[in-house]
């Protein structure tokens, strides 16, 4: 009777232990978990934006541009319109622009001279101004990152890519030189109202031009011209 007396004992003490463990392991995951959420540990987690609505399917864009560093700043002066249509997926756009550039921030020397009139024996100062027409058609596309990143509900971003056409009037020979590019841009847009926003755009490109053959035989490579543009712009577009 005293053995069965001592193994009840043993039992229930053993029950009441198992008992007042667990209620530990409660109070010790939950003060865990306030420590967790409180402002000392917190998971990262980005915030939702609100749905990106723009009113209308086509767009017009008005843009300026001019050179991407710092000290070349004013050396290039763009201007530029642009029309676009939504495509869904896409937006199918046009360009056209006139502008002005010394040649030292766009152009480069040829170094052929294989003959007389080979556009390596005429050297261009880098001050020489270079006035051009251009146009240019392509295609964007819209993205959210920084938006979902920042939780900015009226940012947004476009990547723009274009097969362009260049027109140059250059002063040193009297010529003119035309040919075909392409140009990429990459642009951060503010939303001022659904149908409208502002942007500063990055764009990068590069032309081959040619002018017309001077001599019998003369070979494509001694008559052209290398010309790249890097610039930084701002534009206003509106949709309807």
């Amino acid at each position: 009777m005293k053995n069965l007396f001592l193994i009840l004992s043993l039992c229930v003490s053993t029950l009441s232990f198992a008992q007042t463990k667990s209620e530990l392991e409660l109070s010790e995951e939950k003060e865990l978990e306030t420590y967790m959420n409180s402002n000392f540990i917190q998971e990262y987690k980005p915030e939702t934006t609100e749905p990106l609505i723009i009113q209308g399917d086509k767009r017009i864009t008005l843009a300026y541009f001019s050179a991407m560093m710092p000290s070349e700043f004013g050396t290039i002066t763009d201007y530029e319109f642009q029309f676009a249509y939504n495509m869904g997926h896409y937006w199918l756009e046009t360009v056209i622009g006139q502008g002005g550039a010394e040649f030292g921030t766009v152009g480069s020397n040829s170094s052929a001279s294989a003959s007389s009139t080979s556009e390596g024996n005429f050297f261009r100062e880098d001050e020489v101004q270079e006035n051009y027409l251009y146009l240019g058609v392509g295609s964007s596309l819209r993205s959210r990152h920084l938006a979902s990143l920042l939780g900015f509900d009226r940012v947004y971003e476009t990547f723009h890519g274009y097969v362009t056409y260049h027109a140059l009037s250059e002063e040193l020979r009297s010529e003119d030189y035309a040919g075909f590019g392409a140009r990429a841009d990459a642009s951060l847009n503010y939303l001022l109202s659904s149908s409208s926003h502002l942007g500063v755009k990055f764009s990068f490109g590069f032309s081959a031009l040619k002018r017309s053959v001077a001599s019998e035989g003369e070979a494509s490579s001694q008559r052209s011209l290398m010309f790249r543009w890097n610039r930084l712009g701002l534009d206003y577009s509106f949709y309807f």
